[in-house]
């Protein structure tokens, strides 16, 4: 009897130990109202945030299989849900304006465009913030208009801590976001001036190191194994960040044909040797081999989809040797004829081998490389950015997509 006691005590406050880690009280467990047809599985998430209607690829995993996704408004607030991966449970995290303390408008966190990465060496999930609307790089001479300015962040996966970690740009956002792990350092371009930022985690320092374009802010980012960052100007010529010289350097190649070949349209090949990367509007799919002192070459590797057609393809995983990216009418089509479909490219092949039909309430999809352990590749998909209209009770816009490559 007195066994049994000690044993109840003893789980008592293993149970109160891991319950008083949790630093966040709006951390909750919520329904997974999950649907599945084909392979792919749609997760909604709407819970806690009422105008819910977009996330920009604004999603990450963990060394223990969490996913963290953001979803976002445009106009007012964002919002942080987990997923795990290993019993497939769903949890709320609350929103920015929960986390943040903001007190004006000027102040508000409505949009992450950046993906999210865990540093290995603190755990920490790391992601920046921004408005995304016209107030953007203006305040209009009031406090409680504009758009004070994005932040650094980060959500802790022991404590479900949501925490900013300091102004990244005054009046303007960050856009992309890239982590370089050996060295612990974060990239990004912020707006409106289209400056090139690095962040030292480990000394808690920033630096500019300054314009990379001239026009607007530009959402490619990649790296290479020698830790040198990648970025373009406003005509998809790569730019260079030099790490072993901290110095920006212009490449004057175009392997992607594009200015917005973000973290969404990027895989990198397992042994770091190549990076795999398409125009989101054309099709063009490259692989391209960088140089540690040149300029590197590309190898075209065909069409994902005819020009003409007006597709739009923002999301890319490079598995088993095949490229898996969600296909999608362009945002100014009208609803009656919009599409989304799956599709599966062979870049050896250069041929398309499968595709399916999707849910069709997913008008458009974003995400990088994200595969659990078990194969299954995650992206985030959404109603569509244009469609503001007031939201209709029960109406689910923003979800997890997750996609069964063992089922396919």
């Amino acid at each position: 009897m007195k066994l049994k006691i000690a044993l109840l005590i003893l789980l008592t406050l293993l149970v109160l130990s891991v319950t008083a880690a949790i630093d966040n009280r709006f951390y909750k467990e919520i329904p997974v109202d999950a649907t599945e047809k084909d392979g792919v599985s749609y997760i909604p998430l709407t819970y806690g945030f009422e105008n819910v209607n977009s996330a920009w690829g604004s999603i990450g995993i963990t060394d223990k299989g969490l996913i963290y996704v953001v979803t976002c408004d445009h106009m007012t607030d964002a919002a942080v849900y987990e997923y795990n991966t290993k019993n497939s449970k769903l949890f709320f995290l609350g929103r920015m304006e929960n986390h943040f303390h903001n007190r004006f408008h000027s102040q508000r966190q409505p949009k992450v465009h950046t993906p999210l990465f865990q540093y290995s060496k603190d755990g920490l999930v790391y992601f920046g913030t921004d408005a995304g609307d016209e107030s953007e790089g203006l305040l209009y001479g009031h406090f409680d208009e504009g758009y004070a300015g994005g932040f650094l962040a980060a959500i802790n996966p022991e404590t479900k801590e949501v925490k900013g970690l300091g102004l990244a740009k005054k009046m303007g956002g960050t856009k992309a976001l890239i982590l370089d792990q050996k060295n612990g350092l974060l990239y990004f371009p912020t707006s409106p001036e289209c400056n090139l930022y690095k962040y030292d985690i480990n000394n808690d320092n920033l630096k500019n190191l300054g314009r990379i374009n001239g026009e607007k802010v530009i959402r490619t980012m990649f790296a290479d194994k020698w830790s040198n960052i990648y970025s373009s100007t406003e005509i998809g010529e790569l730019v260079r960040y030099n790490f072993a010289k901290d110095s920006i350097e212009y490449l004057g190649v175009r392997p992607f044909g594009a200015p917005n070949t973000g973290p969404s349209q990027i895989a990198y090949a397992a042994d770091s040797s190549f990076i795999v990367g398409y125009n989101a509007y054309s099709g063009i799919i490259s692989r391209y081999y960088p140089e540690k002192n040149g300029a590197g070459s590309t190898e075209e590797l065909g069409n994902l989809f005819p020009a003409d057609k007006k597709v739009m393809a923002r999301s890319l995983n490079y598995y088993n040797g095949k490229i898996y990216t969600i296909c999608t009418s362009i945002e100014e089509d009208n609803f009656d004829k919009r599409f989304r479909y799956l599709l599966i490219y062979d870049i050896e092949q250069k041929k398309e081998i499968k595709r399916i039909n999707l849910d069709p309430r997913i008008h458009q999809v974003y995400g990088h490389s994200i595969t659990d352990s078990k194969g299954n590749i995650y992206f985030c998909g959404f109603w569509d950015s244009g469609d503001y209209g007031p939201v209709v009770e029960g109406q689910k816009r923003c979800f997890l997509i997750k996609i069964n490559t063992k089922k396919l």
